[in-house]
């Protein structure tokens, strides 16, 4: 990584980073299976089963942390057994307890989704997942209370987080499934399962109470394929759940402290980093939006300059909205949220509707606040110039500049830009692999994506 002349690498530059980038990933799966071996017993319901809840967000009807939760999971495993699995429909327990459970809802998702009750659909509005966690279990449990049937169902020792994504990288390895009369093929899955729950169930012999429960099927069938190809697949299942870990395709809690800590210490609990370095992350949320986040292109740019006043950054998200007036799609409608170090001060904003930008503090950090809509077949941007706080200005002037930008779980961010602008001479600046460009000796750009969580660093 510490190439920096691009053009001593001329033909063979393909061919390095597949090396490097192989590399790499053989030693994340290594050094992250071996902590993820410790934790086997209690996950796998040894030496006392375990209960789970699953909470199955779509990310294409993108939510703080990762989707909108349309399905919810419980299940029970003993001795690496599940020995019970359930999936229902969100609703069943939202719509008996509408009126019954008085909480405090968020003032955006009253106005924008015209909403007086805080139902558990929407109980991931805090984008630190240990945070939405406690107000689902809090909704949960209220709502399951006065449900005409409750499920018997209490205390949970894991609650996961999964995007459709994770189906279909397991899928890879199980082959297609067959439910209903469809065959789900990983190629297909994603929008076949859209359509048979939320569309075409009637035809396939479905309510629409139970018309969740294909999601259940596909489970099962997928768990025996699994089971049955475990001593063949195992190498490859772990890396794939690795791999689903490290995109925040899978969010962990856990009620054990120390294995909370684990997995917070590898990135896999979507906790907001409390660092006290640079800080970005942009947090989307489809507010009455249809399945529109499938058909949404998204890049970030941030840029930060240094001068004789402190650091100043830009930070730009740019949408395009690729879909059309559906069933399933229409204009996009988020409430965008970006989280930067605490005490950062907003100098001005554009792009937005409505009022203006809202600015607080939540989660050790400051956010700015502002809706967005974009109309099918157009572009649009959403940007913020603030002054970054003395803490991280007197970082780095110490002689080092680190910058931090947590992905989304659930987004999807085509291309991100970093373009850094110092005072001082750069003396060595992280990653220096193939898409950094140091620009004269004072800026380096970083152009990447936005798959996992981001780290960057200049040293003067």
């Amino acid at each position: 990584e510490a190439i920096k002349n691009q053009e001593l690498l001329n033909q063979y530059q393909v061919n390095l980073i597949e090396i490097i980038d192989n590399t790499k990933y053989v030693k994340n799966i290594v050094d992250k299976s071996l902590p993820l071996t410790k934790a086997l017993p209690k996950l796998a319901g040894y030496p006392v089963p375990s209960n789970y809840l699953f909470i199955l967000q779509n990310q294409d009807e993108l939510r703080p942390t990762g989707g909108f939760i349309g399905t919810i999971g419980l299940a029970r495993v003993s001795n690496g057994n599940i020995i019970k699995l359930e999936t229902h429909d969100v609703y069943h327990l939202d719509m008996p307890a509408t009126g019954k459970v008085t909480t405090v809802i968020p003032p955006v998702l009253q106005k924008y989704l015209g909403v007086n009750q805080w139902f558990l659909r929407d109980a991931n509005w805090s984008p630190d997942w240990p945070t939405s966690v406690q107000k689902i279990l809090e909704l949960y449990t209220a709502e399951n209370a006065v449900a005409t049937q409750p499920y018997d169902w209490q205390d949970f020792d894991f609650v996961i987080g999964l995007t459709p994504q994770v189906v279909v990288d397991l899928m890879n390895l199980t082959g297609p499934v067959r439910v209903g009369g469809q065959m789900y093929w990983p190629e297909n899955m994603v929008d076949l399962l859209q359509d048979s729950t939320g569309k075409d169930f009637n035809q396939l012999g479905y309510s629409r109470w139970d018309r969740k429960n294909i999601v259940g099927q596909i489970a099962l069938i997928m768990e025996l394929k699994l089971l049955d190809s475990l001593a063949d697949n195992w190498g490859n299942l772990f890396s794939t759940v690795i791999n689903n870990l490290d995109k925040k395709n899978i969010l962990l809690y856990s009620q054990d402290y120390e294995l909370q800590q684990m997995f917070s210490t590898y990135g896999w609990t979507g906790q907001i980093d409390q660092g006290d370095k640079d800080y970005v992350m942009v947090v989307d949320a489809n507010l009455a939006a249809l399945k529109t986040d499938a058909v949404i292109n998204r890049r970030i740019d941030y840029e930060l300059t240094e001068d004789d006043q402190g650091l100043t950054a830009n930070l730009t998200i740019n949408y395009a909205n690729n879909g059309s007036f559906s069933w399933k799609t229409t204009r996009y409608r988020s409430y965008t949220r970006v989280y930067v170090p605490l005490g950062s001060k907003l100098l001005r904003a554009s792009g937005y509707m409505g009022e203006e930008v809202t600015v607080g503090e939540e989660l050790g950090k400051t956010y700015f606040g502002a809706f967005v809509s974009i109309e099918p077949g157009t572009l649009a941007n959403l940007s913020f110039s603030y002054e970054l706080p003395e803490k991280v200005e007197e970082l780095a002037k110490l002689g080092k500049y680190e910058l931090l930008i947590q992905k989304q779980p659930g987004s999807r961010v085509s291309n991100l830009r970093v373009d850094l602008n110092f005072k001082n001479k750069i003396e060595l600046y992280k990653p220096a692999i193939f898409y950094a460009y140091l620009l004269g000796d004072r800026r380096v750009r970083w152009d990447t994506g936005l798959e996992a969580d981001r780290q960057f660093s200049v040293n003067f």
